[in-house]
């Protein structure tokens, strides 16, 4: 059990500097004093089960949800490919 801890940290370890987790653009709009992040990728979630679900939720036929699609040009079913929340705590 030891040796499958160590050798998953040891792979996180080795691969966080080789695989970005999010765009570095967002990253540079988070506060400087952050402690807290929580990010995904919305394009690729939407392909399993709770991103269907959670599409499911934003029924598009809801009026006010289409109505304030139509007003800001923003519709985050479609739009929205990368979300990153910030926090200090």
């Amino acid at each position: 059990m030891k040796a499958r801890i160590l050798i998953i940290a040891t792979l996180t370890t080795s691969f966080a500097g080789v695989l970005p987790a999010v765009d570095q653009h967002l990253l540079d709009l988070v506060m400087p004093d952050a402690n807290i992040l929580a990010g995904v990728n919305v394009a690729s979630a939407i392909n399993t089960p709770f991103g269907q679900f959670v599409l499911s939720q934003m029924a598009p036929k809801d009026q006010e949800f289409q109505k304030m699609a139509a007003l800001t040009g923003f519709d985050p079913r479609q739009d929205l490919i990368e979300l990153l929340v910030a926090s200090t705590g």
